[in-house]
């Protein structure tokens, strides 16, 4: 792990601090982005979508759904799993988020690798997913290749590719719209321009392009996925190389 000062998105990222600290390093978290949530109704009614899979891709989506009074711990259950919705995580973060509110996960990348294109690598090809369940896809009401995707309105869109070319139809759910913040806190704005921070945490493009937007380019960025590693060269950022480093997802 990188040592010196990092500078992240606010998040509840126990292990994030944990490795910077042993790493002798110094966590600053602060808001870089803003994300707002859809109306409940709209999310709700748009979550009914009859699918055999719900993929989630962040802890924030999963706090997204409960508070918009989405509960998929019913359709989930392990009775009903023969004929309902399979769930889906890019990783372990978002996983202990779903089994927080009682939602079963079947699927998850093993570890070291976490993320959209490693959930892609494990999901099952649709043909095979409907000889394995025939009974899953004989009481099915509904095309029986559905995959839900519920997230950012302007999500990267790393996973549907993948899916896609498996046979899925993939049907996204804009759940919140990222923004960058409208300020940063002056205390950190100075550590950044006297060159105090070692490296900038992102996890997203949203992340990289909020910090463009708010500071500059000149730190370095420890990226995590392909996506995100795009859009800091894009932004004029350079990467930092830390194969130690993987996101919980």
């Amino acid at each position: 792990m990188t040592q010196g000062r990092i500078l992240a998105h606010t998040r509840h990222d126990d292990a994030l601090a944990r490795r910077v600290k042993e790493a002798g390093g110094v966590l600053d978290c602060t808001d870089l982005i803003v994300r707002t949530v859809r109306p409940a109704a709209s999310i709700r009614a748009a979550m009914a979508t009859p699918a055999q899979w719900i993929v989630l891709t962040s802890p924030f989506t999963v706090t997204a759904l409960a508070q918009s009074g989405v509960n998929l711990a019913e359709t989930l259950s392990t009775e009903a799993l023969s004929a309902g919705t399979r769930l889906a995580t890019v990783g372990p973060a978002t996983t202990a988020a779903c089994e927080n509110h009682g939602w079963r996960v079947t699927l998850q990348p093993e570890s070291p690798r976490h993320g959209g294109a490693a959930l892609d690598e494990v999901f099952p090809p649709v043909e095979e997913f409907i000889q394995a369940n025939p009974t899953h896809h004989s009481t099915r009401k509904h095309p029986a290749s559905t995959v839900v995707i519920p997230g950012a309105a302007t999500s990267a869109g790393t996973l549907e590719p993948g899916l896609v070319s498996k046979g899925w139809t993939v049907t996204p759910v804009p759940v919140y719209v990222t923004e960058p913040a409208s300020s940063i806190d002056a205390s950190i704005s100075a550590r950044w321009h006297h060159g105090e921070y070692q490296a900038l945490y992102a996890t997203s493009p949203s992340v990289v392009r909020a910090v463009a937007r708010l500071l500059d380019t000149s730190v370095p960025v420890i990226a995590i996925g392909h996506t995100t590693a795009a859009a800091a060269l894009d932004a004029g950022f350079s990467l930092l190389s830390d194969h130690e480093f993987s996101s919980p997802s």
